[in-house]
């Protein structure tokens, strides 16, 4: 499958003390690439100050104008099958894929609930971002009493798997049956005349 970047950060050192915090980020779908996916994956950035450690992380669709997630729609992003996910000093780190369905027409929510990050790397003025000293990357709803900034911390790029274009030609409009020709294709039913998986 054709997989494709669909943001891109350009991110500097410095930033405050945010271990043992809960973070939510919105990625405005102005800045995000309008394609259709239906797998996704997050690259993370440490700076050269320390690793940084994600006890738990998840990626879903904003729910309206909120700092929660619409029930339902979020995926676990994880490393090697689980959690952590640990960023090298200096380096960066992928998640793994994830089944998603993308349109690039929303914004996305990127929930996370930090271990380790005594200094981060980050990228001022293109997204929200809401930080509490409360746990809850798993939940919809955003924990009380947090605190909103504009910040991307540790969000290097974000890819996604692409729908092959010939899927979407038959598959019409709507992910959902973009999904049903998708899986058709990929059982290896060869009755679809002129279709491939290629």
């Amino acid at each position: 499958m054709a997989t494709q970047v669909v943001l891109t950060n350009t991110l500097a050192d410095g930033g405050t003390d945010m271990t043992n915090t809960h973070i939510r980020f919105i990625i405005k779908a102005s800045v995000l690439t309008d394609v259709v996916g239906v797998k996704i994956r997050v690259q993370f950035e440490s700076n050269s100050g320390g690793t940084t450690t994600l006890d738990l992380a998840y990626i879903g669709k904003r729910d309206g104008a909120t700092f929660n997630m619409v029930g339902g729609n979020k995926v676990q992003l994880k490393e090697s099958g689980g959690a952590p996910i640990t960023v090298p000093t200096g380096s960066t780190q992928w998640t793994d894929w994830a089944d998603y369905d993308y349109t690039g027409e929303d914004d996305l929510l990127i929930s996370v609930d930090v271990g380790t990050a005594y200094q981060n790397t980050y990228k001022g003025g293109e997204t929200d971002k809401f930080w509490s000293s409360t746990n809850g990357a798993a939940a919809d709803a955003a924990p009380g009493g947090g605190t909103q900034q504009i910040y991307h911390h540790w969000i290097k790029q974000i890819e996604i798997e692409l729908v092959p274009s010939n899927v979407k030609k038959l598959a019409g409009v709507t992910l959902a049956n973009v999904k049903k020709v998708e899986s058709v294709l990929k059982a290896d039913i060869k009755v679809v005349a002129g279709v491939s998986n290629q």
